[in-house]
């Protein structure tokens, strides 16, 4: 693996992980990068400057997930720990991260779809179950009030769930907010028999990949829609919002870490 910074183009390229976590076949896996600083002592504006961080490695395999973390400080990956899980396989997309635990989109069938949750304290894994849906794809976002959401399409309406406040180990779920595609899409021409969402942006902007691999961004309080390209052969996309930093140019909303289908 190596980590990027796209604002500097740093690169940090990092030591192989440990061998045991692929002696069982076939498995999935993915990987976030975290700050590596407690919230207060640091803001998460400014922390790609040359700070530390932590890789968290995620894997499944047909019984089990495996995770380890490396570290920049030590240079150096944990020791891996596993959790007996059946029927979890991770998705190679953007997680979130909820105070200190992290959460993954795993991929079971259509209709059945759950969340992989990995506390970072503890390092324990675990599944939880999301409501039975006919979205064809999900993602994960992390909700203004600071609570765990997920949001999905079917038909021409985009849905937006939210754990209840209270609940234990986010057991509840409950319908935030839905919002009708087609009236901000139809003016400019935009096919709706096939829509998924493919990431969220911080609980305010959302990508969608559409008919012939078309792809466009829509900030949900204004309505503005951006579009991204077309019949592009990307797998996964990375986003993060636009920040400022005193004495550099204002940066517009960018996309970040584009993979192809055989990431390198």
């Amino acid at each position: 693996l190596l980590v990027w910074d796209p604002i500097t183009d740093e690169q940090w390229p990092l030591p192989k992980l440990p061998d045991q976590l692929f002696f069982r076949l076939p498995c999935s896996w993915t990987a976030a990068v975290l700050c590596a600083a407690a919230d207060g002592i640091c803001d998460h504006i400014d922390c790609h400057s040359g700070g530390s961080f932590l890789v968290v490695f995620m894997c499944t395999a047909p019984r089990e997930a495996f995770a380890c973390v490396y570290s920049s400080e030590t240079g150096a990956w944990s020791e891996p720990t596993s959790t007996k899980l059946r029927r979890a396989w991770v998705r190679f997309s953007p997680s979130v991260l909820v105070g200190n635990t992290l959460y993954f989109i795993s991929d079971y069938c259509r209709r059945s779809k759950k969340i992989l949750e990995h506390d970072m304290e503890t390092q324990e894994t675990s599944l939880i179950r999301l409501p039975r849906t006919n979205y064809m794809c999900i993602a994960l976002v992390k909700m203004v009030d600071g609570r765990l959401g997920f949001t999905g399409v079917h038909e021409s309406k985009l849905y937006l769930w939210s754990t209840e406040a209270g609940s234990e180990k986010y057991a509840g779920w409950a319908q935030s907010r839905v919002i009708d595609l087609q009236t901000l899409l139809r003016p400019l021409g935009i096919l709706m028999d096939v829509l998924a969402v493919n990431c969220f942006v911080d609980g305010v902007a959302a990508i969608f990949v559409g008919t012939g691999g078309f792809r466009f961004a829509i900030d949900l309080k204004s309505g503005r829609i951006t579009k991204i390209g077309e019949r592009m052969g990307i797998y996964n996309i990375v986003p993060y919002m636009s920040f400022y930093t005193p004495g550099t140019p204002l940066l517009s909303f960018v996309l970040a870490n584009i993979y192809d289908k055989h990431p390198s």
